[in-house]
């Protein structure tokens, strides 16, 4: 009777600690984000572009990150274009649209690794700088639907040339930068004036204030680009885009 009793209670001991393991399974977080890194304070939904409406909520997020590991940011963070071609979610993010969405989504994960006043500014103006270029491009081609979707993928790009400046020595420079600043800006503006120079399609008036148009976008350029991050970063996005 003892040995059985004793029999019992190893089967009983078994099956509670199976039980348990298996809990501990089912609640693990798969991702290691917390609520709060996701999303602070209670609020319910998160803006991921607010020019195209794109929203998601919690329980959206937590499912791109189980969908999509690689935008957990306590990873290395890879450029958006390697993600975007290693991702296997064809069916949210196979269309064009799909993957400016992806770009959008890359951007806001990988921006909770960039918090703070200076890595805000540094967005604001890489992101300006990267949409006027992607505007001059555009309108030297007469447009085109890759100008359009560059215009949300910029998003991803200007996140992640900040993750990859960051505590980066390369690119803090004691030097002046006022002569490399100056002949990429007269590059870009031969660029312009050349592309509509050779265009058989527009008048010689349209010439002149298209090229005025494209020329205010330079001067803006030039009011940005204060250092050597941004010259750099500028000049990498420029040749690997256009």
């Amino acid at each position: 009777m003892k040995n059985l009793s004793f029999l019992l209670l190893l089967v009983l001991n078994i099956a509670c600690n199976q039980h348990e393991k298996r809990s501990k399974k089912i609640t693990a977080n798969p991702t290691g984000i917390q609520n709060n890194t996701i999303l602070p304070g209670d609020q319910d939904s998160v803006v991921i572009d607010s020019e195209h409406h794109y929203k998601k909520t919690k329980a959206e997020l937590r499912k791109i990150l189980k969908d999509n590991p690689e935008l957990d940011t306590s990873e290395i963070f890879m450029s958006p274009d390697i993600y975007y071609f290693r991702q296997r979610n064809m069916n949210e993010y196979g269309s064009e649209k799909g993957q400016d969405i992806y770009y959008a989504t890359y951007a806001y994960f990988l921006k909770l690794k960039h918090p703070g006043e200076k890595h805000k500014v540094q967005r604001q103006n890489l992101v300006r700088i990267y949409r006027d270029i992607n505007f001059i491009f555009d309108r030297l081609a007469g447009g085109g639907t890759y100008f359009g979707h560059q215009y949300t993928r910029i998003l991803g790009e200007a996140e992640y040339d900040i993750y990859r400046a960051k505590d980066n020595s390369y690119f803090i420079k004691t030097y002046n930068i006022s002569k490399q600043k100056s002949l990429y800006l007269k590059s870009l503006k031969q660029v312009i004036s050349d592309e509509i120079g050779s265009d058989l399609e527009i008048s010689d008036k349209e010439k002149l204030s298209l090229k005025k148009e494209l020329f205010k976008n330079v001067q803006e350029i030039d009011s940005l680009i204060t250092n050597y991050f941004y010259l750099e970063s500028t000049r990498t996005f420029q040749y690997s885009n256009y």
